[in-house]
């Protein structure tokens, strides 16, 4: 009897078990087609909530500047969702903010190609990557496109002729920015920048009108004075000098391109004791500026401390391994320090680096 039983349990449960391996043959086509749509929005809803806890991580990341992690998260909304624009905005914004720049042009390119993406915010975006990245010609392009979609933005004249001066277009920039100013005449930014452009092209006159035109809308702006007396000082005007770097100071105490300005300016006029108290200031304010270093170097040089001006060429070349002048005034420091082995090894290397002041003392001097 208790075999029975138990071959009675076993067949049971064995029996059970095929029952339910059985395919639901009772729904008709249409209950399938509505079971199995069910089943597909649930699914989408499922990715579609796995993607956006993706991106809200990726947001969160973003705003604590944590930039690499939040493109990992950003990496995985679109992986969940390819159609998930605002992550490709956003993965785009962290490129750029670790100079990852061909990565964001790129995500900023793919959207211009969709019909959902703001086409103008994501143009103006790309072009300012094209700037940053050194590309000017791509971001000419995109700012030639946007004037044309609107010609009366000021903006958009102004930043085409950033990137027209940083590719060395002085003549362009300048067309560029009389265009931004025909539109906007209270921009004090675009008649600082068109002085740099006549400062570049020699034209020193006209860009101290355009200086002191730029101040007389915005008096309060440290960098427009201190371009203003980089001109004067040229012209020979220290007193001039002086004055607006005087004044670029007092609206900045800590403007250090100011002091170091201001330090050049003084040894100009040979008093190499005021200029090192303002080199010191300068490299007080940022201790890694490498041209405070060798223009302090050379204060000292001039004062015959050859020791002090050698031991400053070389805290500029710790700091730029590239510094052309620095090496030479090394060179020439350490020839007065009776040391011409270590004079013709600076010298051969700011030769190599281009320099033809260089290439004589080293002609003349090493061989």
């Amino acid at each position: 009897m208790t075999m029975r039983t138990t071959l009675l349990i076993i067949f049971f449960i064995s029996f059970s078990s095929f029952l339910f391996s059985q395919t639901d043959t009772t729904l008709t086509d249409k209950e399938i087609q509505f079971r199995d749509s069910i089943a597909k929005v649930n699914q989408e809803a499922k990715v579609l909530q796995e993607a956006q806890e993706s991106y809200n991580l990726g947001i969160s990341d973003f705003k604590t500047e944590n930039y690499q992690k939040a493109i990992s998260s950003f990496n995985k909304t679109i992986d969940l969702k390819p159609d998930f624009y605002d992550a490709y905005l956003n993965r785009a914004a962290s490129y750029y903010l670790i100079n990852k720049f061909q990565e964001a042009y790129d995500d900023y390119s793919f959207l211009l190609k969709e019909k959902d993406a703001e086409e103008i915010a994501v143009l103006e975006k790309r072009a300012e990557v094209g700037l940053y990245w050194g590309k000017y010609d791509l971001a000419i392009n995109d700012y030639n496109t946007l004037i044309k979609l609107f010609p009366s933005n000021y903006l958009y004249h102004y930043d085409k002729a950033s990137a027209q001066f940083l590719s060395e277009d002085y003549d362009g920039a300048i067309v560029s920015l009389n265009k931004s100013i025909s539109i906007n005449a209270k921009n004090a930014d675009a008649y600082n920048d068109r002085g740099s452009c006549y400062r570049k092209k020699g034209d020193l006159e006209t860009a101290v009108l355009d200086y002191q035109k730029a101040i007389s809308i915005d008096n309060n702006k440290a960098f427009i004075y201190n371009n203003l007396g980089a001109v004067k000082r040229k012209l020979k005007d220290f007193k001039g000098a002086m004055s607006a770097f005087d004044m670029a100071i007092q609206i900045d105490p800590e403007y250090y391109l100011a002091y170091n300005n201001r330090g050049s300016m003084l040894m100009d006029q040979e008093k190499y004791d005021e200029a090192i108290v303002d080199f010191n200031k300068a490299i007080s304010k940022n201790s890694k500026y490498e041209i405070a270093y060798n223009n302090r170097g050379v204060a000292y040089y001039k004062k015959h401390d050859y020791k002090k001006a050698i031991k400053d060429f070389d805290k500029a070349i710790q700091l730029d391994a590239n510094y052309v002048s620095a090496y030479l005034n090394r060179g020439i420091a350490k020839e007065m320090d009776h040391d011409p082995e270590g004079a013709c090894k600076d010298w051969k290397k700011a030769m190599e680096l281009g320099s033809e002041a260089a290439k004589k003392f080293y002609t003349n001097q090493c061989q």
